[in-house]
């Protein structure tokens, strides 16, 4: 999805959380059309049945990733930000495309996996009624818990989700593909940044691993970041794709959970 008058706009591909629709931040959305010729989309089984195939979720954003680069071709390398699930899915996109085919990528709340987890997720898709229950019920209670507008995300839930039931195997689905997502990037990656929320959980995972050393920005809040529309969240983005060059703030690690 693109806007008219964007020519001579970077592009840049957003890829949405897991929740998988980009409505669900869209604040943040219409926050970065200010700068950059903004293409997204829904994750590849937000209308069809549940994926649990990392490739496919990965083809997916590379075939909007070339959509947006053909679509006005003489303007730097498209940027990828990838949020979340949509973070892990970024960084693959990146593994995958030539060298020099995507321009900046910034990572949002992005959850390093340790290899327990992996193993974790591995095995919860053994166990797909269970797993469906538990993931779906906690994924809908914490987003609600740390939404800014509860009532709004509930309404939103009800437009885009068909069903209920559906929709927690879509889900959980993804969250499983999760086990064979590629190792976190490496800590001096060129080209790759980081957002994070102060108060949320994969901050500390990330500073456990030295990930995005040099190369983070903080924001306010926690990791319902991207669903409350924070214009800091694009202006932290925007930052590290380079459009303004101000300097990176230096993350504060006890700051984490003040």
């Amino acid at each position: 999805m693109t806007h008219s008058g964007d020519a001579g706009k970077q592009a840049v591909v957003v890829i949405p959380g897991i929740g998988g629709h980009p409505r669900f931040h869209a604040g943040f959305l219409d926050a970065l059309r200010d700068t950059y010729r903004v293409h997204t989309a829904p994750h590849v089984d937000f209308f069809a049945e549940p994926c649990s195939d990392w490739n496919r979720h990965v083809d997916h954003w590379l075939s909007q990733f070339t959509k947006a680069a053909a679509s006005e071709p003489a303007v730097r390398p498209p940027a990828v930000v990838g949020i979340s699930f949509g973070a892990h899915v970024g960084w693959d996109v990146r593994l995958r495309l030539p060298a020099g085919a995507m321009g900046e990528l910034v990572l949002v709340s992005y959850w390093p996996l340790a290899g327990w987890q992996r193993r974790g997720l591995t095995g919860l898709r053994r166990a797909p009624a269970v797993g469906t229950a538990a993931v779906g019920t906690t994924s809908f209670r914490w987003s609600e818990w740390r939404a800014t507008d509860r009532a709004a995300l509930r309404r939103l839930r009800g437009e885009l989700y068909d069903d209920e039931a559906t929709a927690r195997r879509r889900l959980f689905a993804r969250l499983v593909s999760l086990a064979h997502a590629p190792p976190a990037p490496p800590k001096d990656t060129t080209g790759v940044g980081f957002v994070y929320a102060r108060r949320e959980w994969p901050l500390r995972a990330a500073q456990r691993r030295g990930i995005g050393t040099g190369a983070t920005v903080l924001v306010d809040g926690d990791h319902s970041v991207s669903l409350d529309g924070s214009a800091e969240l694009a202006t932290a983005v925007d930052r590290l794709i380079g459009q303004r060059r101000a300097p990176l703030d230096t993350p504060d690690p006890d700051a984490t959970h003040r």
